[in-house]
């Protein structure tokens, strides 16, 4: 720097929080694209749980998510997550040798590339359980849902991080699992897995239209395993909406023909 400005006439200014918010406006082709990665991980993932069965192990399992991925896309976003049982208490868990077993949670996370833009999607649910055989199960996925849904309401162009993430926590909080949570619930995306605005306390940015987040609340309990639901929404004007609903939103005309 001292040899393009020897005097000091020039004042060099980093700019990657600028790059970062400029990038994660993304233009109707490229939400577009965002919606195909979200398909193909959506995919990966129904493909992954369906091949579910008592002793599978997660790095199994983290092969099917790939291939789906791997033929279907430009490759992963990022490594996959796969957690069985106590494990789904690690939030970033590498999956291991660790066997299904009935009453597993089992959480999943991944993501496609299509075009460059990266998909992120997270499922957790309970394997080989009846309906009501784990009722500590079933209210963690039902506090985090609620979380989800509230997150989502929450989302509208002008809301700011900090209001989409207290709208997540509350029914964390409500629930007592505060302190078993993470210090935010989501990020936008784009080229990037993890792109600012980023959903968290005291986060003073504010989501615009033509943003996609993903929304990522979860409840985390070691030694008993954890829940993390994450979905991607499009940011508009007064609200936000499933990015899987989106072209359809945004096309209706285009949309009846084809179900014709």
């Amino acid at each position: 720097m001292d040899a393009l400005s020897p005097g000091d006439e020039l004042c060099f200014v980093p700019i990657d929080g600028v790059l970062d918010r400029l990038t994660s406006l993304l233009t109707h082709s490229e939400i577009a694209s965002l919606q195909r990665a979200e398909t193909v991980t959506r995919r990966a993932l129904e493909a992954a749980f369906a091949a579910l069965r008592a002793g599978v192990s997660e790095r199994e399992i983290r092969q099917v998510l790939l291939g789906v991925i791997e033929r279907d896309s430009e490759g992963p976003a990022f490594a996959p997550i796969v957690a069985f049982g106590v494990r789904t208490a690690l939030p970033h868990a590498h999956p291991s040798v660790a066997t299904l077993q009935p009453g597993d949670l089992v959480t999943m996370d991944a993501g496609a590339v299509v075009d460059g833009l990266h998909a992120d999607l997270t499922e957790t649910r309970i394997f080989g359980a009846a309906p009501g055989q784990d009722p500590q199960a079933q209210a963690l996925l039902s506090v985090v849902r609620c979380a989800l849904d509230a997150a989502r309401r929450a989302t509208r162009a002008g809301a700011t991080a900090e209001e989409i993430d207290e709208s997540a926590r509350a029914p964390i909080r409500e629930a007592g699992f505060d302190k078993q949570t993470l210090r935010g619930i989501g990020h936008a995306l784009g080229y990037q897995t993890h792109q600012p605005p980023i959903l968290r306390e005291h986060a003073q940015d504010r989501v615009q239209v033509g943003q996609v987040l993903a929304l990522e609340p979860g409840v985390y309990l070691p030694g008993v395993g954890g829940v993390r639901l994450e979905e991607m929404v499009v940011v508009g004007e007064t609200s936000a909406m499933p990015i899987a609903e989106w072209q359809s939103a945004a096309h209706p005309s285009s949309a009846a023909r084809g179900a014709q």
